[in-house]
């Protein structure tokens, strides 16, 4: 196979005029690159075929690789990285592909491939923070004691401790549990034994991919016009917004698919790209807003979920009705990215957007049956979002 671009196809999605296209993955297409059009030689790859591609299909490009994104290709980066480091890797088993592929290993471990260059730094950061969540007590998934991240044709690629199964499904209580440990952590204590002056905890980005995926996605003129005035309007407000709790360690992502509850009954932290510092109400206003206003979890369920967590409901804090704004326009900038898959995901984004643009509509719950992260359809639901 030749060189891989991946990129968000816009404007007259000519990929004839690209190449082969070899898949798509959330909302990006793979295309092979035509042959005579790449300069290996000079480490100028693909140069003159980008500016091509620029003109004929107004397309943001992301980065090249001579392996795609796909599970035949993570599968074979994950071969080579884990033969680097001496790891078993006779068979590796997919487990899922999402914004990082997570491959199974023989004995206990797991393979997780970034999609780029670009996860670089994230991912030297997710071994750090979880080796040392990890000292501090708090449940999470371990790194393996290899030299890591291990990058192979561009893809930094770490390895972790399987979790022993079968797996069971963990409950917002575990997760409120979790959370409460995970706040309580306070990397500049030096009696706890957890100072480590090179863990760089980035300041939370409120705003992490949102605008991008806004201009991105394949939907109509006037939605992204709704999504552009709300994106702006919490932004803002944002630079006046009071918060009920301190600042610390948080999650960044913190919902019922990134915890998993092993074989014994203990639910662990998953994917740690996205921890930072930040305000604490960050993490628990995603479950809030699945029980207030989206219907997805009984009040009886959030009501677990507050005990467990020490008793504070995100909904007394001042920056509640801001937070849960915002969380809405990052679900549903992230499923715009999607609305071209099919009718179903289509009248969700126009149900999501016309939500935004009146508060007062109301939010019933989504149907549906998949995961996004399979790669199929692409509903929301309180285990992706």
């Amino acid at each position: 196979m030749g060189l891989i671009a991946r990129a968000f196809l816009g404007g007259s999605h000519q990929s004839e005029v690209l190449g082969k296209q070899v898949d798509q993955v959330d909302g990006f297409h793979l295309v092979e690159l035509p042959q005579g059009q790449t300069r290996t030689d000079t480490g100028h790859r693909g140069k003159a075929w980008l500016r091509a591609a620029r003109l004929a299909c107004q397309a943001v490009w992301v980065t090249l690789t001579s392996t795609a994104f796909t599970p035949a290709g993570a599968t074979e980066l994950a071969h080579e990285a884990a033969a680097r480091v001496r790891l078993a890797h006779e068979s590796i088993e997919l487990i899922r592909m999402g914004s990082t592929a997570v491959l199974r290993l023989p004995g206990g471990v797991v393979a997780r491939v970034a999609r780029d260059m670009s996860w670089s730094e994230t991912s030297k950061r997710e071994v750090r923070v979880a080796a040392v969540l990890d000292r501090a007590g708090v449940p999470c998934t371990v790194p393996c004691r290899v030299d890591q991240p291990v990058v192979v044709d561009e893809h930094p690629i770490t390895f972790w401790a399987e979790i022993p199964g079968p797996l069971q499904d963990p409950t917002l209580a575990q997760l409120g549990a979790v959370l409460r440990r995970l706040h309580q952590v306070d990397l500049q204590r030096a009696d706890a034994g957890l100072v480590d002056a090179d863990l760089g905890l980035p300041q939370l980005d409120p705003w992490a991919r949102t605008p991008e995926r806004i201009e991105q996605a394949p939907i109509a003129d006037g939605d992204r016009r709704v999504l552009r005035g709300v994106l702006a309007e919490v932004q803002d407000a944002w630079a006046g917004v009071r918060f009920a709790l301190d600042a610390g360690v948080i999650h960044g992502d913190a919902y019922l698919g990134n915890l998993v509850c092993g074989a014994d009954g203990t639910a662990v932290l998953l994917d740690f790209d996205s921890v930072c510092d930040g305000p604490r109400e960050w993490d628990l206003v995603p479950t809030a807003l699945y029980a207030t206003s989206l219907g997805w979890i009984s009040r009886a369920e959030y009501s677990m979920f507050v005990e467990a967590y020490g008793g504070f409901d995100v909904t007394t804090s001042p920056a509640y009705p801001l937070l849960a704004r915002m969380r809405e326009l990052r679900m549903t900038a992230w499923i715009a990215m999607h609305a071209t898959e099919s009718d179903r995901v289509a009248a969700e984004v126009a149900h999501r957007v016309a939500c935004l643009a009146d508060p007062q509509l109301p939010r019933q719950p989504p149907k549906r049956d998949e995961d996004a992260d399979t790669g199929s359809a692409t509903y929301l639901t309180r285990r992706n979002i």
